[in-house]
């Protein structure tokens, strides 16, 4: 039953990494032994792959998705590429997934009559966006995921 289920989890990833992709996001996620490199064997031959022709990229809206086991550099890889698209001009945003989800469910806390941020909204916006932290954890909301689809269904 184990095998099973490590098989369904490793293609629920796999499909969400396709659609990363096709929506135009930057993401690393740890997905245990899960790497998916679309042909680079290392993965910061494929950021610097990628970030060569960023412009290229950004226009097409390839996106490009680290996975891998913890301790890769995948969080560093993603804020390099981040501070490299700033220096060049391009409007870029890095977040962390959890920390998003977090910011948005502590808006509706808030009393009423005050406006709530539109956190989603900075991050469609956004011309590269690169999330950290996206996987999918067990026991994670309709929510989680409606917030996450919502995202990536505009950027697609």
């Amino acid at each position: 039953m184990r095998q099973r289920e490590y098989q369904l989890k490793t293609f629920v990833h796999r499909v969400l990494a396709l659609r990363l992709l096709a929506a135009g996001v930057i993401v690393a996620v740890a997905f245990g032994a899960i790497a998916y490199m679309r042909g680079y064997e290392r993965i910061g031959e494929a950021v610097d792959a990628y970030a060569s022709q960023l412009s290229d990229h950004l226009e097409t809206g390839t996106g490009l998705v680290l996975l891998g086991p913890p301790g890769l550099g995948k969080t560093h890889l993603l804020v390099a590429l981040v501070a490299d698209a700033l220096a060049a001009g391009i409007r870029a945003r890095y977040a962390v997934w959890p920390d998003v989800l977090t910011a948005i469910k502590a808006t509706y806390n808030q009393p009423r009559g005050v406006e709530r941020p539109d956190i989603l909204g900075t991050l469609q916006a956004a011309p590269l966006l690169a999330l950290d932290e996206l996987a999918l954890k067990p026991g994670a909301s309709e929510f989680d995921h409606g917030q996450l689809f919502e995202l990536l269904d505009y950027r697609y």
